[in-house]
């Protein structure tokens, strides 16, 4: 899937989700109290690359996965900053071909939105999206 970043600095994060989300989305608000009431050692280390649910961002910085939690650790004023995280591959499309760091990023992004919305057809293993073609799924 998403590798970590190859340069030394990585970029400051940003959450996708503005804070109003908390107030209009009543899963957005139980997911915010249930990791309010967490210890913050349990909420960096569910983050952690590779981990069940790490923390996932595009290579700017934007987080497609840990909003929720980075926020938490904001505001107990933990350097979300610092954190490890995956970084998807930066995937640049033109008319007919696909500019990416390999021949299956464009794959792999795909495969990690479905999964990430949870379809009913999504791998949820995390595996390559090849190996997701062999029929673990069916």
């Amino acid at each position: 899937m998403g590798k970590q970043h190859r340069k030394g600095k990585l970029p400051a994060l940003r959450r996708i989700h503005p804070d109003a989300t908390y107030e209009l989305d009543p899963e957005a608000k139980t997911s915010l109290e249930y990791w309010r009431t967490r210890p913050t050692d349990e909420i960096v280390e569910s983050l952690l690359p590779n981990g069940e649910d790490p923390l996932v961002t595009k290579p700017d910085g934007r987080m497609m996965n840990g909003n929720t939690r980075t926020k938490v650790l904001e505001e107990r004023g933990y350097d979300v900053d610092a954190l490890p995280r995956e970084v998807l591959p930066r995937i640049r499309f033109s008319k007919n071909k696909v500019d990416s760091n390999g021949p299956n990023d464009r794959d792999r992004a795909f495969h990690f939105s479905q999964a990430r919305r949870k379809a009913p057809n999504a791998c949820r293993n995390r595996v390559p999206p090849d190996d997701c073609r062999k029929g673990h799924l069916r």
